[in-house]
């Protein structure tokens, strides 16, 4: 869907609406990168279901997609950038204990956020990421883990995309608890809730209530009775990755849910296996070590903001990891064009190196790197 379609689309700040179109994923992808024009700050999570979800089974799966979600952006919980090397450098050595940095990352959230954090939950949290495992702390309720993990995401403003698309019949018990679900994710994460469906499934009965802004086929899309508050867009295109396999599960019969969160900044994004392979390699290079940051935000000429994934600040050189799946649609292929061409006429070099041709050949990927390095230092001397 080209983005443009999507301009009447309002803000919401919070509460729940839905979208009925014929093409589920791509307008995600389009609404995902529509709110992230209008507000580069914000977190998205998606959340897919290809099957038709039991009442009792998905809002627990959901949960634990967040905690997925969470573990992803972690150290940026809180809007802070904490990693337990913190505790060294504040004095209290590598033993630090978990209550020692909990007490240190609640008192570094803003002050809307203290009351929110319970630091029970935040402690047993912080040990499962300590040994890269999903915080999802069955000690406590769905509900006060829900609460807690959206408050941890929400150092930045939260938004939920959940998209059903399945073929199969749905009794109205099932398409009542999916409607009372996003109701629930809505009210306990206190984020902007869109459901993204097909029109079959949005005709369902039990659907009927939800206040949907667009309808496949509708010229006049009917707006949300409340919540919502249009915003002028600012231009921005944004780099989007995988959860590891995703390629490989779309093309199932019966795929799992499929799980992002973006953007990630500082650091190779948890979902792409190319970004990080090629940030292992840069980092143990002699010559290129400490020379390129990872998820950089950059403001080119026109004031239009993008996430690269590679960059020498420096010698102002970019370097992108593209995977086929986010690249090769046609509004896709104009929008690097556009993107390029900012970044080209802001003074910065770009260098497109395929994901899979990294996943191959590191080292082949680290040459290319390197001879446009040696160009820009040659061309500046």
């Amino acid at each position: 869907m080209d983005d443009s379609r999507l301009e009447w689309l309002p803000d919401l700040s919070a509460g729940l609406m839905g979208l009925a179109v014929d093409d589920v994923m791509s307008t995600c992808d389009s609404v995902s990168k529509l709110l992230l024009q209008r507000n580069p700050n914000c977190c998205i999570v998606r959340y897919a279901m290809r099957s038709v979800p039991e009442s009792s089974h998905w809002m627990h799966a959901f949960t634990e997609t967040f905690a997925e979600a969470a573990l992803q952006y972690w150290p940026n919980w809180y809007r802070q950038t904490f990693s337990f090397d913190h505790a060294a450098e504040a004095g209290r050595g590598q033993d630090a204990s978990f209550d020692e940095i909990v007490e240190a990352m609640v008192a570094g959230c803003r002050s809307e956020l203290h009351r929110a954090v319970d630091p029970r939950w935040l402690r047993l949290a912080i040990r499962c990421v300590a040994r890269n495992q999903v915080p999802f702390v069955p000690q406590f309720s769905l509900t006060q883990q829900l609460r807690q993990l959206a408050a941890a995401l929400a150092g930045s403003p939260l938004v939920v995309l959940i998209s059903a698309t399945w073929n199969e019949a749905c009794d109205d018990p099932r398409m009542m608890g999916l409607a009372a679900g996003c109701e629930w994710v809505a009210d306990q994460t206190g984020g902007a809730v869109y459901l993204v469906t097909d029109p079959a499934i949005a005709s369902q009965r039990m659907l009927e209530k939800l206040p949907y802004v667009h309808r496949s086929g509708s010229e006049n899309p009917q707006l949300p009775l409340s919540g919502a508050a249009a915003t002028s867009p600012e231009a921005n295109v944004v780099a989007e990755a995988a959860r590891p396999g995703a390629d490989r599960l779309a093309g199932r019969q019966n795929p799992v849910e499929r799980k992002l969160v973006f953007p990630i900044l500082g650091r190779p994004h948890p979902g792409s296996p190319g970004e990080q392979l090629l940030a292992r390699t840069l980092a143990n290079d002699p010559s290129l070590a400490g020379m390129f940051e990872s998820n950089v935000r950059v403001l080119a000429v026109r004031d239009s903001p993008c996430v690269v994934d590679l960059l020498w600040r420096a010698g102002k050189v970019v370097v992108e990891v593209d995977g086929f799946r986010f690249h090769s649609t046609e509004e896709e292929f104009r929008k690097d064009r556009s993107r390029d061409y900012e970044l080209l006429i802001s003074g910065y070099l770009v260098l497109r190196l395929p994901h899979d041709e990294v996943i191959a050949d590191p080292l082949l990927a680290i040459e290319k790197i390197r001879d446009v390095v040696n160009f820009r230092i040659a061309e500046n001397q």
